[in-house]
């Protein structure tokens, strides 16, 4: 069920690079911010209709978050200073995490199909996480915020964050299957919640899911990158 996100992805990854070639660096810009009120429009339109299910799966629902990733990628090969760049996205990282704690503390949590953060939450999420990554870019290495994201543990589990994705339902789904529960703080031989033993298990077993995916199947697929690479190099 987890796997509409990659359906998402894998229409924009058809569409968009057809949509670059086309349009000049200017008029890509302006597309990115058309796309933003487009996409709130059809999520509330969908959310109207009682169709919440449209509106947190469909790619045309959810192109706001791409737009926003775009506009970003777009930025940061720019002629704008970085200076500039970090400035911006401090702004709206802070502006982004202060309204989805206002419509956090309003909606009592930030439930993906309530109607307030379905529409204007996931659109302050996406501006919030694109001023991170920003951040990242540019940021000062040996800040505070810098030293985080540069942290080994996160290094590590970005680079095999899409195996994660991919193995975490169907490791729960088979552990909550065939797992007797209570007899997992024994095995474990902790005094643990079987709860907590249960997770602990699931995020051992789709972390190491997610490295035997990354080395045989990931890596040599991304290694292939260089011959489309040289292709578009050369003439003809």
């Amino acid at each position: 069920g987890h796997f509409w996100s990659l359906a998402v992805e894998e229409q924009f990854y058809l569409v968009w690079p057809l949509v670059v070639l086309a349009l000049s660096k200017r008029s890509l810009s302006y597309l990115c911010v058309a796309i933003l009120p487009i996409s709130l429009a059809l999520r509330i339109a969908w959310l109207a209709h009682g169709n919440s299910d449209a509106a947190y799966t469909l790619m045309p629902c959810r192109m706001d978050a791409l737009a926003t990733g775009a506009l970003g990628a777009i930025a940061v090969r720019s002629d704008v200073p970085s200076d500039t760049l970090r400035r911006a996205a401090r702004v709206g990282l802070a502006f982004g995490l202060v309204a989805l704690g206002v419509v956090a503390v309003w909606r009592r949590g930030l439930h993906e199909r309530d109607a307030i953060v379905c529409t204007v939450g996931y659109t302050l999420n996406a501006l919030s996480f694109v001023s991170l990554i920003v951040l990242a870019v540019f940021g000062d290495a040996t800040s505070l915020a810098g030293r985080a994201l540069c942290h080994p543990a996160l290094r590590f589990f970005g680079r095999y964050s899409y195996g994660l994705y991919v193995f975490q339902q169907p490791v729960a789904f088979a552990l909550l299957r065939w797992a007797p529960v209570p007899s997992l703080p024994r095995v474990a031989g902790a005094h643990l919640p079987a709860e907590l033993a249960l997770q602990a298990l699931g995020f051992g077993v789709t972390t190491a899911c997610a490295l035997t995916s990354w080395y045989l199947l990931e890596a040599p697929c991304l290694r292939l990158k260089r011959r489309f690479e040289y292709a578009a190099r050369s003439p003809g």
